[in-house]
């Protein structure tokens, strides 16, 4: 399904979709610290970013590196801001708001792609 957003500052269509995402919320370092990856679930996507649920917090304006498994079978690797959080005090989780920058090495232009293919139907 495809919508327009009803927020004023969104100009993309967003779809509503549940694809799986991987969040590296913490890269591993020289010294042993393991890597921290939290599991989620889309809500929405845009070729311009996506919003997820975790069960903690994120700090606005972090740069993390997601990577994105849809529902069409790709397997995308996206840089991008934390620009919202959202607690959900019902679920006990958080909505974050992700926007994608484009960054050479990841897969931003066969997200760009996905997406056009998707709103062309």
């Amino acid at each position: 399904m495809t919508e327009k957003s009803n927020d004023d500052r969104r100009i993309e269509y967003r779809e509503l979709k549940e694809d799986v995402v991987f969040i590296e919320l913490q890269a591993s370092s020289a010294v042993s610290e393991p890597v921290r990856i939290s599991i989620s679930s889309s809500v929405d996507r845009s070729s311009k970013g996506i919003q997820f649920s975790v069960d903690q917090a994120l700090e606005l304006g972090v740069i993390l590196q997601i990577s994105v498994e849809t529902l069409e079978g790709a397997r995308l690797t996206l840089v991008g801001e934390v620009k919202w959080c959202r607690e959900n005090v019902d679920e006990k989780n958080y909505y974050i708001g992700f926007e994608f920058f484009d960054s050479e090495g990841t897969d931003i232009d066969e997200w760009v792609l996905l997406f056009d293919r998707a709103t062309l139907k």
